[in-house]
């Protein structure tokens, strides 16, 4: 994790956009006041589209229901 933050870092870029961006559907985060705004940006100048948020949002919800967490 520490390379992804130095390559953020260099290239002035937010971990969690570049996280999201490479297909991750579930991030952790201890920055989330920073991290949030960052990919809400980026979905508003179409960076990263709604329909990919919506596609990782239906695979979470999917996985929930198949555990029974959820109905």
């Amino acid at each position: 994790m520490d390379a992804i933050k130095e390559y953020a870092k260099q290239t002035n870029q937010n971990v969690a956009v570049l996280a999201v961006e490479a297909g991750n559907d579930m991030l952790l985060t201890n920055d989330y006041r920073t991290d949030i705004p960052a990919i809400k940006q980026v979905v508003a100048n179409g960076t990263i589209s709604v329909h990919q948020l919506n596609q990782s949002v239906t695979r979470i919800l999917r996985l929930k229901a198949k555990l029974g967490l959820i109905k």
